[in-house]
């Protein structure tokens, strides 16, 4: 049997436009730590849900750097 603490686990949600799933995983609708949502529009209503909601928030473009998209995830 295992004993000890186990690691929270956190997400990332990836969006492009309204962010109503973002929204149902911050309602906890699926019991889910959102800790960094990833958007590639500025102006998208689901950045602002996750700035409303104090989740780390990156863009990318297609000229992102897979790089820097896996440090950001890890």
């Amino acid at each position: 049997m295992l004993s000890g603490c186990r690691k929270e686990r956190r997400y990332a949600v990836f969006i492009s436009g309204g962010g109503s799933t973002l929204q149902s995983f911050l309602d906890f609708q699926f019991n889910m730590n959102v800790r960094l949502v990833v958007c590639n529009r500025r102006l998208s209503y689901g950045a602002l849900r996750a700035r409303r909601n104090g989740v780390s928030l990156e863009y990318i473009t297609s000229k992102t750097d897979t790089s820097e998209l896996n440090a950001l995830l890890k």
